[in-house]
């Protein structure tokens, strides 16, 4: 079993008042927009202060928050007199954490934003396993939280164990969706929706195996565990992504443009990956899109981490791409600790293909060593012409991203971890 421990981050949810919040949820059951409720909220509860209310409208309406500027434009609508310094203050510290459920993408991760674009791919919360687990509370313990339980699946039947610690304020019921697709950037659509043991296409999120209400600040997680059977052809991989649900946050899958993609990767807290293996040839295989009807820009790096002195590394499409260009980093052979190999070009209008990636380590046959690391990451070019263009600056500033040349925004789109040891 593969049991990482890390420093323990917590992650809290805002106490707010229990009627005021009640009373919101029953304002949304009723189909009462955050703008139209604003002010029912005030009329009823005068004396809430301005940063619980904020809390309390990104909490409920969460599937319209569109950013700091909805809020401001439903605390405005409260008829409260707030001032706009409070106003935009407040709207700016509610939109910087996250009030659902949090499915983390790092041990590091507690629900802030702007996301980070390292370490996005190996979720502690997504849990596999080879055999059933007797009692999945035992995920639940500050000690099993703090840690990365993943267990590398085995050729076969395995079991997907899945948390989140609930950082809304208040108690919340919720379900997990899962889906496994070949590794490592492959469109929503072609995404394979994963069952239960008890043939369910969701599983609910509990703090124990009795209750179905999630308290405030409590962890959760899937006593009903998904099945997936890894069996990647060879040189190929498997990918796990998983969303988590409420009636306040409904939380579907993206569709499949670039831009909806990089969007849902860097912005949505409810959902996370784990798309790490340990290959057992030195060519692997891994699937990326791009999924306009323009020609786009991409760029594949590989990130190396202690291969030995004289391993080969190569990046290259299958295909030839845009113009009949070769996207090709050429072999590099491995120097120092660290490096990191590149190959970039203009990739075809709707096109699906794969990533050759070669990792040659002398007398190992294809596998890595213990200490290795490898991770391939995808990331698209959006030229100035682009219609996404503005939007795109606007989400990769978020995400503490520069511009490229030519003023392209350079937004993140998926990334793949290879690491040592020999798979059972």
């Amino acid at each position: 079993m593969n049991m990482i421990a890390y420093r323990q981050v917590n992650a809290f949810a805002q106490a707010v008042s229990a009627p005021t919040l009640q009373y919101a949820q029953t304002l949304f059951h009723e189909n009462n927009t955050a703008f139209v409720a604003s002010p029912k909220i005030y009329k009823r509860f005068p004396q809430v202060k301005i940063d619980d209310f904020a809390t309390i409208l990104a909490a409920v309406w969460a599937d319209s928050v569109s950013g700091a500027g909805s809020i401001k434009a439903w605390l405005r609508a409260s008829t409260a007199g707030w001032s706009d310094i409070e106003i935009t203050n407040a709207a700016n510290v509610t939109y910087a954490s996250w009030h659902g459920l949090l499915v983390r993408k790092n041990l590091q991760d507690v629900g802030k934003y702007p996301a980070v674009t390292n370490d996005y791919y190996s979720s502690p919360d997504v849990i596999a396993r080879r055999q059933r687990v007797d009692d999945p509370g035992t995920f639940l313990t500050a000690q099993s939280y703090g840690t990365n339980p993943w267990e590398q699946p085995v050729r076969g039947l395995n079991y997907l164990y899945l948390r989140a610690k609930n950082l809304y304020p208040g108690g919340l019921e919720g379900n997990f969706v899962a889906y496994n697709y070949k590794g490592s950037v492959t469109p929503p659509s072609k995404w394979n929706p994963l069952s239960t043991e008890t043939g369910n296409s969701i599983s609910a999120i509990k703090a124990s195996s009795i209750s179905p209400v999630l308290p405030s600040g409590q962890i959760g997680v899937t006593f009903d565990p998904f099945l997936f059977n890894f069996a990647a052809d060879p040189g190929e991989h498997n990918c796990i992504s998983v969303l988590a649900q409420t009636a306040y946050y409904t939380n579907p899958l993206p569709d499949d443009a670039n831009f909806s993609i990089a969007t849902w990767l860097l912005n949505d807290l409810a959902s996370a990956w784990h798309n790490v293996a340990q290959p057992t040839q030195s060519k692997n295989f891994l699937y990326f899109t791009n999924r306009d009807d323009t020609p786009e820009r991409f760029r594949f790096e590989a990130h190396v981490s202690n291969l030995p002195l004289g391993s080969v590394v190569q990046l290259r499409t299958e295909e030839k791409q845009h113009g009949g260009v070769e996207i090709n980093s050429g072999p590099v052979h491995i120097s120092s600790a660290s490096a990191v190999i590149i190959a970039e070009g203009v990739i075809n209008p709707k096109y699906d293909g794969r990533l050759e990636v070669t990792l040659d380590v002398p007398g190992l046959n294809g596998r890595l060593p213990p200490e290795a690391v490898v991770e391939i990451r995808t990331f698209w070019q959006v030229q100035d012409d682009n219609p996404n263009h503005a939007k795109a600056v606007v989400l990769a500033a978020r995400n503490h991203r520069t511009l490229l040349d030519g003023d392209a925004a350079e937004l993140f789109l998926g990334s793949f971890t290879f690491v040592g040891g020999s798979p059972d």
